[in-house]
């Protein structure tokens, strides 16, 4: 989520890059590859992305360990895997082996990190060591290089806090959910 000064709220992963790309064209480097086939192949695997977003949800929300839902992050994880080895390679940790991440690879982002805060969390026994995550080599190596970047330091969520979040999360009935709310500074 991000509040605009304006009191606008965008909401979805594609929405705020779209916005950063429109507002801020001649900073930092673009998130679209430059080959329009590649933009299409990007956007077109949006779907893989949201697919694997949905399964960490629905374990998530389960609060513990259910065999189905972590067979189903284990499946969406492998086909991620697979796509990051069919359209990727050895020089680059992200899906098109570009040497600066994509929208997808920001897309697929949002979902890895929430599985990487597992770890060591509230949920590390339930659902982080079945989903066996890091197995998934080229899903931790693209989760470690976005996280690794030094112009993100201020705008990813950090582990400590989400996992605090874990813990609130998990005392409260099962089907509820709280915010996880961050400061937001405006320069």
């Amino acid at each position: 989520m991000l509040e605009l000064p304006d009191g606008t709220i965008l909401l979805d992963t594609r929405i705020l890059m779209e916005y950063m790309e429109d507002a801020y064209p001649d900073q930092g480097y673009t998130l679209l590859p430059s080959d329009p086939v590649t933009r299409c192949k990007m956007r077109m695997a949006y779907p893989m992305a949201e697919k694997l977003f949905t399964a960490y949800y629905v374990a998530f929300m389960s609060k513990g360990y259910v065999e189905a839902e972590n067979n189903a992050i284990r499946e969406n994880l492998q086909i991620v895997e697979d796509y990051l080895k069919a359209h990727g390679n050895d020089k680059s940790p992200y899906a098109f082996g570009t040497e600066n991440p994509t929208q997808l690879d920001f897309h697929l982002y949002g979902a890895l990190s929430r599985l990487e805060f597992f770890r060591n969390s509230v949920h590390h026994d339930s659902i982080f060591v079945p989903i066996g995550f890091d197995e998934f080599t080229r899903c931790v190596k693209l989760y470690q290089a976005i996280s690794e970047r030094p112009e993100l330091k201020n705008v990813l969520c950090t582990k400590r806090a989400h996992q605090e979040y874990l813990e609130v999360m998990n005392t409260t009935p099962p089907g509820n959910k709280i915010m996880l709310y961050l400061p937001v500074v405006y320069e």
